[in-house]
C-alpha cells in the first residue's frame, strides 16, 4: 500500500537553529519561530508472510 501525506503548521517553534555572527565569526544555536512548515511524505507498506503463523508488516517512510 502507497500513503502520500502532507501536513501544514502556522508559526511553528523550531529548535537548534545555526547561526553565525558575523562580528565576531561565532556560531551559536537557538529556537526559532518559523513563518510556517510543510511537509510531504511518502509511506510504503506491506505485508510478508515467511511461514503460515508468521506475519511481518514492513514500513518504509520518505519526508
Amino acid at each position: 500500500m502507497l500513503n502520500p501525506g502532507y501536513s501544514y503548521e502556522k508559526t511553528p517553534i523550531v529548535g537548534w537553529q545555526v547561526h553565525l555572527d558575523p562580528a565576531t565569526n561565532k556560531q551559536y544555536a537557538r529556537a526559532e519561530n518559523l513563518i510556517n512548515s510543510r511537509n510531504y511524505s511518502l509511506n510504503f507498506s506491506a505485508p510478508f508472510n515467511p511461514t503460515p503463523w508468521w506475519q511481518i508488516q514492513s514500513n518504509l517512510m520518505g519526508v
